[in-house]
């Protein structure tokens, strides 16, 4: 049956029974929990030597909901994916570092949208309003700045949070490190991927950064953005309590040391720079100058490392389509011609997926694209909402490019 929207309709293939996943960081592991979960077996590839590498080496994540007053898509999709993580997390209470994340209004724009979520929303489930009285008593130190509590939001122990998956896949995860796959090749019904050895899957999804696979992956939607952290190690103890979030972060002490972050470039640069310590100190001036007073004398290292996200900051998720194809089937739509029956569903590559470019929210995006894929290769069910579905959806930036008349370039 045509769908209403041909050009996001799901793919059709048969089912797998060996998948491989390229990239072992978050994206992947979580991926390959979800897989082995509904018995699928999974090979894990990393060009790494250890693993996680990158930003899934990062010691701590936040977890919280990211709340807009339209509720748009993005909200949809990650305040979702928070929902469906921390159902997950209360069987791995040990993974919680801290409980309770306040978002403090510091700025007149970031008020506003406080004032829209309120009026707008119904969150008691989520969030609640605090004034800076409120504010300061959650936190433990004086603030002068009202804001949204997420009394739910956490922060989470990352390292443990990978072990557990990978422990949680059991035997039907192999593990293939410090391999990098050079070329894939399709094959009676069977990819071969060409890394030092040969590998077969009847399946293959694509969970690295954002370099690699161009004949498969219109990697000019991805978009490059590291981020530099702060271990702050002060001589006395702060009596912060829960988690600040500003333009930056600050976690309460862990084991000695609270984590400032995180700055946000938009190029390729993972070298340490002075400067982004100097401004996420001055972030945090502005909402708790006593503790930038004490934190920007205390001795600290950075960590810098490269986060993937795409232009309209949601991820790319779902089968790969064939872009060639793809552009042909739909060249009347930069016509204006959107008649769905007038169109074939959407032609993909077999059995290859991609879930990538999960940003700043990799752990709660990844574990959620995670059960959105596995439900759609074992039995062809989309688990999430359509439009959210479409607005996750790699073909999506083809059909905008179209609708303004651009032939399909990005």
């Amino acid at each position: 049956m045509q769908a209403s929207t041909p050009w996001y309709a799901p793919p059709i293939a048969h089912k797998p029974q060996t998948i491989a996943i390229i990239g072992a960081g978050l994206a992947g592991m979580s991926l390959a929990y979800a897989l082995t979960q509904k018995n699928f077996k999974v090979l894990l590839i990393d060009q790494a030597a250890t693993l996680p590498s990158g930003a899934s080496r990062n010691q701590v994540a936040l977890i919280k909901p990211q709340l807009s007053p339209d509720h748009n898509l993005p909200d949809q999709y990650i305040t979702q994916a928070f929902l469906n993580f921390s159902d997950f997390i209360k069987d791995y209470p040990e993974l919680i570092l801290s409980q309770g994340i306040l978002e403090l209004a510091h700025s007149k724009k970031l008020q506003m949208r406080h004032q829209g979520i309120m009026e707008k929303r119904e969150l008691n489930h989520l969030a609640n309003y605090v004034n800076s009285e409120q504010a300061s008593e959650l936190a433990g130190i004086a603030l002068s700045h009202a804001g949204l509590y997420f009394h739910n939001a956490f922060l989470l122990d990352v390292p443990a949070y990978y072990q557990t998956l990978q422990k949680l896949c059991g035997d039907h995860l192999q593990i293939i490190h410090a391999q990098k796959v050079k070329a894939l090749t399709h094959q009676d019904e069977q990819w071969l991927l060409q890394a030092d050895s040969s590998i077969t899957a009847d399946a293959v999804i694509f969970a690295h950064g954002y370099q690699g696979f161009e004949d498969y992956i219109d990697c000019n939607t991805l978009i490059p953005c590291p981020g530099q952290l702060s271990f702050i190690q002060p001589a006395t103890s702060t009596p912060l309590k829960c988690t600040l979030t500003f333009e930056g972060y600050l976690t309460p002490a862990l084991h000695g040391q609270h984590i400032l972050g995180a700055s946000f470039r938009h190029n390729e640069d993972t070298e340490i720079h002075a400067h982004d310590h100097e401004q996420n100190l001055e972030y945090l001036g502005k909402i708790a100058p006593d503790l930038k007073t004490i934190l920007g004398t205390a001795p600290s290292h950075n960590w810098c490392a490269m986060r993937v996200t795409s232009t309209d900051h949601l991820p790319l998720l779902g089968g790969v389509p064939i872009k060639a194809i793809w552009l042909k089937d739909y060249e009347r739509i930069k016509f204006g011609d959107f008649r769905a029956r007038q169109y074939p569903n959407c032609t993909y590559y077999p059995n290859l997926y991609m879930s990538l470019a999960h940003g700043s929210k990799g752990v709660i995006s990844s574990f959620y694209a995670g059960q959105i894929l596995a439900h759609l290769i074992d039995n062809k069910t989309i688990i999430t909402a359509p439009k959210v579905w479409q607005a996750i959806h790699p073909a999506r930036f083809w059909l905008r490019a179209l609708r303004s008349n651009d032939n399909g370039k990005n």
